[in-house]
């Protein structure tokens, strides 16, 4: 696809995924430069910080975080893995028959809308995001201001 032809004023965001998409991700960088932003971790959604993925989890969980295994993950152990699975593993496997999945079939979160919205209600200073999304909002803030002067 060419991204020129679809906008001239295109800001692109990608996810790493893995490494078979690493040159469209190269060349995608050459064509737009720093209209071009992919992420540094697997998927969009683990771009929320931890924090944020226990208030979640903890709105899921009807308030309470007593089934996880690992209350204390951070960013890291997630970044490149299906956020999912990654919560899933969260939970003792008798815990997870009682209250379903987090994982689609594909590892990804089962219902992104719902989990994004939620992610969204628990974040209401710049400080609780993640580093990345922090240099993320940053960027995509200069190129709409650098295109509306």
């Amino acid at each position: 696809m060419n991204a020129e032809k679809i906008c001239s004023t295109l800001f692109l965001i990608s996810d790493k995924d893995g490494d078979d998409k690493r040159p469209r991700q190269e060349k995608l960088k050459e064509v737009l430069g720093e209209r071009y932003y992919c992420l540094e971790c697997k998927e969009i959604e683990n771009i929320l910080s931890a924090d944020t993925i226990r208030e979640v989890i903890t709105e899921y969980e009807k308030g309470a975080l007593e089934h996880l295994t690992n209350k204390d993950f951070t960013q890291e152990e997630y970044k490149n893995k299906h956020l999912g699975t990654y919560i899933n593993s969260l939970f003792p496997v008798r815990a997870r028959k009682r209250r379903g999945s987090y994982a689609a079939d594909s590892g990804t979160i089962v219902n992104k809308l719902d989990f994004c919205k939620k992610g969204i209600a628990h974040i209401t200073a710049y400080d609780q995001l993640s580093e990345e999304a922090q240099k993320l909002s940053h960027d995509i803030y200069n190129f709409i201001k650098a295109h509306n002067e």
